[in-house]
């Protein structure tokens, strides 16, 4: 092969393992998201005590929860808890992006 021709494969050798890297690394998170939304409340609620970093919480003024978000092992996690009784209702990890910037972005007055 020429030298262009080499060029030219390995710059769309070099694109492709790029993309496969990025697959890989949302498969990955795709899997410890599911494995962390299947533990049970209590542990989820350790691993937050132990290893979350609290990134904002809200309160919606319309009802009567409060949203707070973490960051727990490469993982954003939600946690809805009442107002009224301080009682968690679910502790779940996400990893849409658009979800995120909707509680840093949104007003909840």
């Amino acid at each position: 092969m020429s030298d262009e021709k080499n060029l030219q494969f390995l710059w769309f050798y070099r694109k492709l393992l790029k993309s496969q890297t990025q697959i890989n690394t949302l498969m990955q998170i795709s899997t410890l998201s599911q494995k962390f939304n299947k533990k049970n409340l209590e542990k989820k609620y350790k691993d937050l005590w132990n290893k979350g970093i609290h990134l904002k919480t809200v309160d919606d003024r319309n009802r009567d929860f409060y949203y707070s978000i973490f960051y727990v092992n490469f993982l954003f996690v939600e946690v809805i808890y009442n107002k009224i009784t301080g009682e968690i209702i679910t502790i779940k990890s996400f990893t849409d992006i658009n979800k995120l910037m909707y509680y840093l972005n949104e007003d909840f007055q």
